[in-house]
């Protein structure tokens, strides 16, 4: 999985000058036709990937951190490779057409097919809640696939909450947090420092120091790292996941009244590469 998920970060920052043509570009490369090959495409846009069967795979994510980071890296391979795919023809732009898109594509893992959205709340988010989007309501309701007591695939769910996940799950737009491709042994600490780079980068004091501005996941996802979203709550959150710099900066918060940024739908490949 890793070695397919390297290659096509390779096509994706080689043509990343592109900008949101990226996807184009990636398509019409002879390098993903290569990809495209270990891939066999069995529905549009569904795809099957080769891998172990239930018995090798059930033994090979035995541990914690082998099944997080095989399926958070699942999962992003998934939204990369499906919008490659597409050739830049669709790219989603809001809540409701991600959720869509992510219970459209899909990869068969051993002897099961699952797609991207049940990868997230089937698998990772197996025993947490799910997202809190306000603003889903007006557009429709998004699905959010859980697995049945009878449903195979559930022998693989994450039995952990985890709460910096939705740090570590990738969309490439302007509001993700980063991209970066998960290993067993560093899974932890990779998650952490994508949430205070991600937190960093987002997080505002307004000039008269009455206001933070938080980013909408922290909105979206409160429920996996609070139990009530009160300006003291997130304060505390934050205070164990800001760099030192940033953390000076919240210092001076009056803690007064907190808001959440809108979601910038729009395009952005940020991808970081771990030494």
């Amino acid at each position: 999985m890793t070695s397919i998920f390297n290659d096509l970060l390779f096509l994706l920052k080689k043509f990343k000058e592109k900008g949101s043509d990226v996807f184009h570009e990636v398509k019409r490369s002879s390098q993903f036709k290569v990809i495209e090959m270990e891939i066999a495409s069995v529905r549009n846009p569904g795809f099957f990937i080769k891998s172990k069967s239930k018995e090798k795979l059930t033994y090979w994510l035995e541990r914690d951190e082998e099944k997080l980071s095989f399926f958070l890296n699942l999962y992003n391979f998934l939204i990369l490779f499906g919008l490659c795919k597409y050739g830049g023809l669709y790219f989603p732009k809001t809540q409701l057409e991600w959720s869509s898109f992510a219970n459209l594509v899909a990869l068969k893992v051993g002897d099961n097919i699952y797609s991207a959205a049940e990868i997230e709340h089937g698998i990772l988010r197996a025993v947490m809640a799910n997202p809190n989007i306000p603003s889903a309501s007006l557009e429709g309701a998004p699905v959010y696939p859980k697995f049945g007591e009878l449903d195979t695939r559930r022998s693989f769910a994450y039995k952990k909450k985890e709460p910096l996940l939705c740090f570590a799950l990738y969309r490439p737009t302007i509001s993700s947090p980063s991209l970066r491709v998960y290993v067993p042994k560093k899974v932890k600490a990779q998650m952490k420092n994508n949430c205070a780079r991600y937190l960093d980068k987002t997080i505002k004091l307004t000039k008269d120091k009455s206001t933070l501005v938080l980013p909408s996941l922290l909105d979206w996802y409160s429920e996996d790292f609070t139990k009530s979203k009160t300006t003291t709550n997130y304060v505390f959150f934050l205070q164990g996941h800001l760099s030192k710099d940033s953390l000076r900066q919240i210092k001076s918060f009056e803690q007064k009244y907190v808001r959440f940024a809108e979601y910038n739908w729009g395009f952005m490949f940020d991808y970081v590469e771990d030494k």
